[in-house]
């Protein structure tokens, strides 16, 4: 999984859990912080520590190379995810990036000098959807739209749920994974991978007929407009979307609530895959 980082960073991690390990940030000339169950630690030669001093340092060179190697030395084949900020590796590690963003009159053409990373550990957590699942879709399917600040787990449920349908009896499961973070197979399960959302689910729905569609984090009207055209073809959609609360995503964009039939809401990021309610269109709880 980290075959990006140099040989002194994997033999740091090989010190330490990683199965715990949910984010990496490295900043220029700062020490380079790790997050695990929520906490806050640094990363020095012998795996995490609490003492700042010992910690090891980020440098210009060392990100420069974290991007050459998860770009396999081709930055310029990934610069359509560079310039939206991010790009994932081929075991699905998304690193975020920050730097100089160039333009071209008012088009972005790229991102130069990066300044800092932040690299999201996927996990794999069988079982977290159950509960969702049993709660939601046991008996009916419905349109859901997952709801949570960043961090907060949206995407480790999708993949979840989508292994729920795989195994409870939906024949034809659609993963439009634009990011190729989702990583997912199985005997039902269909995927359209590095497209943007609009383009998989106009063709998708008329040339693999899906019974249903996954997708992550839909963020503008653009977006919404795809999934209701989706949806009014006798599709039903499960994807999710940034925000602190169903309340904000309402005020955000208020056309979801015709929609989506129901919403999931996560705590977010100090409480990450955990549930604050599960509500209708008509906004109550259920």
């Amino acid at each position: 999984m980290f075959s990006f980082f140099t040989e002194n960073i994997i033999n740091a991690l090989n010190n330490i859990n990683v199965e715990i390990l949910t984010e990496i940030r490295l900043r220029v000339n700062q020490p380079i912080i790790c997050f695990s169950n929520n906490k806050k630690n640094y990363l020095s030669e012998n795996g995490l520590t609490l003492d700042k001093t010992k910690s090891i340092i980020c440098t210009y060179n060392l990100i420069n190379k974290i991007i050459e190697k998860a770009t396999e030395n081709s930055i310029y084949a990934y610069n359509d995810e560079i310039i939206n900020g991010y790009i994932t590796t081929n075991k699905g590690v998304r690193i975020g990036i920050s730097g100089e963003c160039v333009f071209d009159r008012e088009k972005i053409i790229t991102i130069k000098n990066y300044s800092s990373l932040c690299i999201r550990i996927p996990h794999d957590i069988i079982g977290c959807s159950d509960y969702v699942y049993n709660k939601i879709f046991k008996n009916k399917l419905y349109n859901l739209l997952i709801i949570s600040a960043p961090g907060g787990g949206k995407t480790t449920i999708i993949k979840d749920l989508i292994r729920n349908f795989n195994t409870n009896g939906v024949n034809n499961v659609l993963v439009i994974d634009e990011r190729g973070e989702l990583n997912v197979m199985g005997e039902n399960i269909d995927v359209i991978k590095y497209s943007n959302k609009n383009y998989a689910l106009e063709y998708s729905v008329k040339s693999l007929a899906p019974q249903f569609i996954f997708l992550d984090e839909i963020s503008t009207k653009k977006d919404l407009f795809g999934v209701r055209k989706a949806i009014n073809s006798g599709v039903k959609v499960v994807c999710s979307m940034h925000g602190y609360n169903l309340e904000n995503a309402i005020n955000n964009f208020p056309e979801i609530i015709n929609i989506f039939d129901r919403f999931l809401v996560l705590y977010g990021y100090d409480k990450p895959g955990i549930i604050k309610g599960v509500f209708d269109n008509k906004l109550n709880e259920i």
